[in-house]
């Protein structure tokens, strides 16, 4: 996933259209090769940032930039699915420096590490800066609808659907808080309208995945979370919902390996290690049972 597509993410997620940020090229340094680089090739600052090549000389010479620099290197970062490091480039930059822009990436990043808390509390920090601005409520709402806080979700997001109801990133939040409602037809009707207007967005997708399944439709579902792990395939709980569907269409072989990526990205849950052993015991059994048949002497006539 390149960072472009990153770029995509957060911005549908946050229902944002953020503008091009403008960096005056004429006065930075020409033997800032840094800097210079930064607009030519995405990979440079990575590299030049994991070989500890970001010396004192770079840092004093890039500091009137340093929030767009950062921004870029947590995008990259995030394209490889390192979000702790990427939270920790945003981290560089001084709160009173940090743009618009860089607030809403590290409320992304945090979401991605399941850190709602902390998200919740540098996007109430941005609300207050914007209080008009009913992306950032709808933001809001889905943050509380995904982090276990679904009435309040739901007071935010009926005044969003007043406003902005025709909003693609709007529907698709109030239909993720209707299918926690368990209103799954209702649900069904916003989520594809908003899978109509973002059909390459990953989140969308599995939220419209997680519908059709608890629908029955599980091949619809599998369907969709196949493309979801393909768009986005540093999504932990993606690729889980996506193990998950195999798993019911008895298709094992299929979501051991899925599981093995989910538990890569999410070491530590319960559903996932359980999963595996299961999955695991399932596709020994129809190993030996195999073996057995195939040591079973065949009858001739």
């Amino acid at each position: 996933m390149n960072k472009n597509r990153v770029q995509f993410l957060i911005l549908s997620f946050m229902a944002l259209v953020v503008p091009a940020y403008a960096v005056d090229l004429q006065n930075i340094s020409p033997e800032t090769d840094l800097t210079a680089l930064l607009y030519q090739d995405e990979n440079y600052l990575i590299d030049t940032f994991e070989s500890g090549r970001l010396d004192s000389r770079n840092l004093t010479e890039i500091t009137p930039h340093l929030d767009y620099i950062c921004r870029n290197l947590a995008l990259g970062l995030s394209a490889r699915g390192e979000y702790e490091k990427a939270s920790e480039v945003l981290e560089l930059v001084p709160s009173e420096s940090l743009s618009r822009e860089s607030a809403i990436l590290r409320i992304f990043i945090l979401c991605r590490l399941s850190d709602y808390d902390s998200a919740i509390e540098y996007l109430n920090e941005l609300r207050v800066r914007y209080p008009d601005d009913v992306t950032l409520d709808n933001a809001m709402a889905y943050i509380l609808g995904i982090s276990g806080y679904p009435n309040e979700a739901k007071r935010i997001q009926k005044r969003v659907m007043k406003l902005a109801g025709d909003h693609a990133p709007s529907q698709d939040t109030w239909g993720v808080i209707l299918t926690f409602e368990g209103d799954l037809k209702q649900a069904e009707w916003y989520l594809k309208k908003a899978y109509d207007s973002l059909p390459d967005d990953a989140e969308v997708q599995i939220h419209l995945a997680r519908v059709y399944s608890e629908l029955g439709r599980k091949n619809d579902a599998q369907d969709l979370y196949q493309q979801a792990v393909s768009t986005d395939p540093f999504f932990g709980p993606g690729q889980k919902e996506y193990a998950r569907i195999l798993m019911d269409l008895g298709r094992y072989q299929e979501a051991a390996g899925v599981i093995r990526k989910a538990i890569r990205l999410m070491p530590e849950d319960p559903d996932l290690i359980e999963w595996e052993q299961e999955v695991d015991s399932i596709l020994l059994s129809w190993h030996v049972k195999q073996e057995e048949e195939a040591k079973r002497p065949h009858l001739t006539r």
